[in-house]
């Protein structure tokens, strides 16, 4: 993989993340960045609220769940390669940082549980649902 992005909400500086149990826990950034084995790939951290970046980590910090912010993102850092941002959400630390330009492809949806399955389920069906995506 070339990008480990994590999507999460924090709480007293650490992410919620769930085991294999479903059971949500808190994990300190630097735990995550340690258990990844390629120390070169870069993580992006899109959170509700700011966290203290990883010291000698490739990586950036998006400290809103805004779609505009979100997408100026996705567009300026992936898109066009560009890296110098002049939000304050966004946080970018250049330490080994490499930016590679994602050029337009086609969609891959992968899944650890093996259920790919195609559901004709309807869009009124799913509204007020709460639940996992695999189920």
């Amino acid at each position: 993989m070339d990008l480990c992005i994590i999507t999460s909400n924090v709480f007293k500086s650490k992410l919620y993340i769930e085991d294999d149990n479903l059971k949500s826990n808190l994990i300190d950034p630097q735990e995550i960045w340690s258990c990844i084995p390629n120390e070169k790939i870069p993580l992006v951290f899109i959170t509700n609220e700011k966290i203290d970046p990883i010291k000698d980590c490739p990586s950036i910090y998006v400290s809103s769940f805004k779609n505009n912010l979100i997408n100026k993102f996705i567009y300026k850092a992936l898109k066009c390669c560009e890296l110098n941002f002049m939000e304050e959400d966004i946080f970018v630390q250049t330490n080994n940082l490499v930016c590679e330009k994602v050029e337009k492809g086609n969609s891959k949806i992968l899944s650890f549980y093996g259920n790919n399955k195609s559901l004709d389920i309807g869009k009124k069906s799913l509204t007020s649902v709460i639940g996992r995506v695999e189920d």
